[in-house]
């Protein structure tokens, strides 16, 4: 039997909220892409 992890473990890489670019902070502590 498989379990959920096995089932699910890679469905992160086609989010479509997935981050596609590094977040930093600025110098305001804002986080934007670098």
């Amino acid at each position: 039997m498989d379990s959920d992890k096995d089932r699910y473990a890679f469905a992160w890489q086609s989010s479509t909220d997935r981050l596609t670019r590094p977040m930093v902070r600025n110098d305001a502590g804002e986080l934007e892409e670098n």
